[in-house]
């Protein structure tokens, strides 16, 4: 059932990735980055339990693997201009730029990790811990759209 559920967004996040990455010289990589993270945002904010949502009576696998398809699909739209837009100001810097955003992104997970089980410990019910968990981290991610308006404009002009 994992399976079920996880596979379109590995599919949405290719296929995203993909399309996005042959487009990132006419877009630039700015607006994928605001594409990508409101997409994201709003799939973790639908993702939130005892929403309308859930009532169209798709079942939740099929609830479940829409909104992480688009959650993907989201995540391909962002990962590629994320990805090469640092490294375009410093190509000389790659590794170093490559190493550092590995390991934002592993303590990223462990603390989102560690932060989610601290609120479903202390939630007296586990939906109110998820509603708490989903909306706080939907809005989060909205709120890194104002990081992506601060980065610097590149050697070529790609913001």
């Amino acid at each position: 059932m994992s399976g079920i559920i996880l596979t379109p967004r590995s599919l949405g996040t290719i296929a995203a990735s993909a399309t996005t990455s042959f487009l990132l010289s006419r877009w630039g990589y700015r607006w994928p980055m605001v594409w990508g993270l409101s997409i994201v945002s709003g799939a973790t904010i639908l993702l939130t339990p005892g929403l309308p949502l859930w009532g169209l009576g798709l079942g939740h696998a099929a609830m479940l693997s829409l909104l992480v398809l688009i959650s993907g699909i989201g995540s391909g739209i962002t990962t590629p201009a994320v990805n090469n837009a640092c490294i375009e100001l410093m190509p000389e810097k790659v590794a170093t730029i490559v190493g550092l955003r590995g390991t934002f992104r592993m303590v990223g997970a462990a603390l989102g990790i560690s932060l989610i089980t601290f609120i479903l410990h202390v939630s007296v019910d586990p939906n109110v811990g998820f509603m708490i968990t989903f909306i706080s981290f939907g809005l989060l991610l909205l709120s890194a759209l104002l990081l992506v308006f601060l980065m610097p404009t590149g050697k070529k002009g790609w913001a």
